[in-house]
Parts: structure tokens; C-alpha cells; sequence
């Protein structure tokens, strides 16, 4: 189902629909502060992981 009448005509299906209501959330999730600092905390862990992996081989 489309989220507004207006956006029908650009609603082929409801599987690209669901993808476009996905990239909404996704996009007011970056704009949440908690979310930016969660992101900036898994790139930390994933840094370390990387430098983990290297150091290992």
C-alpha cells in the first residue's frame, strides 16, 4: 500500500514500495544524533577488528 494517494502513480509494487518506506526510516534514522553515535562506535569496533586481522596474519 502506498503511503499517500499522491505518491499511487510511482508505487508499481508493493515490494518497491516497502523498499522506498525502508530508505525513509533509514534516512530520519541517520538525522537521529543516537543512531550517529551508535554507527561511529560499530566503525571503532570494526577499525580494531581490522587492525586485529592484520596483526593475526
Amino acid at each position: 500500500m502506498c503511503v499517500s494517494r499522491h505518491y499511487s502513480s510511482l508505487c508499481p509494487s508493493p515490494l518497491l514500495d516497502q523498499g522506498r518506506i525502508q530508505v525513509i526510516i533509514f534516512r530520519i534514522a541517520l538525522n537521529d544524533g543516537a543512531v550517529r553515535s551508535d554507527t561511529a562506535h560499530i566503525r571503532t569496533n570494526y577499525s580494531k577488528l581490522q587492525k586485529g586481522i592484520t596483526t593475526f596474519f
